[in-house]
């Protein structure tokens, strides 16, 4: 499967040449082509939830002295069930097995104790399925997510503020802003899967994902 040799490989390379089609030479094929297909996307988005909490670093060598490496993050904003497909039944199927990928890196995360990656993920959970319905009740959502206290500053500036902004949940933030929580508490540690550097704050967080 998919998930499996992508989590089971020590690189991850892309070969994307620019290269036409033999019996059609006006269609051409490159990193575009590959970064906008489904099935391309769908390893990427396993590369970025990489077991370590880590998202794999990737090549993509693109022509004989042009490699690229890049960090996996398009499925932030491009995810794979998004893409383009031969076969339109794929996409359902694709949109599956992105769900379950998640949920298996999302449990693993709570149970090796990684907190923050669990709530990161946790709250990336929307932007993977927009189906998925988020908790606007601020008592249960800070239960959700293992907070006891609105204005707690979180590991390494880690709160509540963050993880709401994160998850893009507008009625909890002005909450939580309402209880007296900072949106400009920066963090001090950097939450590479979702392009997050240290430093940055809930602030910054809301105008990415909201």
């Amino acid at each position: 499967s998919i998930p499996g040799y992508v989590e089971r490989s020590k690189y991850f390379v892309a070969l994307v040449p620019s290269v036409s089609y033999d019996d059609e030479p006006h269609i051409r094929c490159d990193s575009s082509t590959w970064s906008a297909r489904g099935w391309c996307r769908t390893e990427a988005f396993v590369a970025a939830l990489s077991a370590s909490s880590e998202p794999k670093v990737c090549f993509a060598i693109m022509e004989d002295q042009i490699i690229l490496e890049f960090l996996p993050l398009q499925w932030l904003f491009a995810p794979p069930h998004q893409g383009e497909f031969a076969f339109e039944s794929d996409r359902a199927m694709l949109h599956q097995l992105e769900s379950e990928v998640f949920d298996e890196h999302l449990e693993a995360a709570a149970r090796k104790g990684k907190t923050g990656y669990a709530r990161t993920l946790s709250a990336m959970r929307v932007h993977i399925n927009p189906e998925h319905r988020i908790q606007e009740k601020l008592e249960k959502w800070l239960l959700n997510y293992g907070f006891t206290d609105p204005c707690d500053a979180g590991e390494d500036g880690w709160g509540p503020v963050s993880f709401a902004a994160l998850e893009g949940n507008t009625q909890v933030l002005l909450e939580l802003v309402a209880r007296g929580g900072s949106v400009n508490t920066a963090t001090r540690t950097a939450a590479e899967q979702v392009m997050v550097e240290a430093g940055m704050t809930p602030l910054m967080l809301a105008a990415m994902f909201i």
